[in-house]
């Protein structure tokens, strides 16, 4: 297992009903960001030159998703077509969200 030291954290400027997000995202070319809390999934796009951390400071763009109450996972496709959400639990569904 590898440890991950988090030395200088940031605030998220997100507003939800929560403290934390529950799931997200980096696509697999690292150009895009999903982050799901309990009523929102958000995205942002990875400018070239700049890095993770100011990406999460510009505002973000609210997707389409299924609220379902437990959900948990908002992850890329292996080709970037789209997007998958899952909820915790027995017997869920996993819904997909093909790009427009």
């Amino acid at each position: 297992m590898t440890q991950i030291v988090v030395n200088n954290p940031i605030t998220l400027p997100l507003s939800t009903g929560n403290k934390d997000p529950t799931g997200g995202d980096i696509s697999p070319n690292g150009q895009e960001i999903l982050l799901q809390t309990h009523h929102q999934i958000f995205y942002w796009q990875v400018d070239e030159g700049i890095g993770i951390k100011e990406t999460f400071l510009q505002n973000p763009i609210g997707v389409p998703f299924h609220y379902v109450k437990h959900g948990d996972s908002a992850d890329w496709d292996v080709n970037k077509r789209g997007y998958y959400t899952a909820s915790e639990g027995h017997h869920e569904n996993l819904y997909y969200y093909a790009r427009q």
